[in-house]
């Protein structure tokens, strides 16, 4: 084998078609959920959920 089909044999196995797809699966699950790490926590219901909840005596596993 000589060194430009080899050089070819790397460049098709180095992008291949799955390769890309997921490549661009990938880039296009991130531009999506990138405006969500901007938003910072809500504590619309942490107080009735945590902190006034009569099952919960404390913030261990047990409870």
């Amino acid at each position: 084998m000589n060194k430009l089909t080899r050089l070819k044999s790397f460049g098709s196995a180095l992008f291949s078609t799955e390769k890309i797809q997921l490549a661009v699966v990938l880039l296009l699950t991130f531009l999506l959920y990138l405006p969500a790490l901007k938003n910072g926590f809500t504590n619309w219901d942490d107080t009735w959920y945590i902190t006034e909840n009569d099952r919960i005596d404390d913030f261990s596993p047990g409870g």
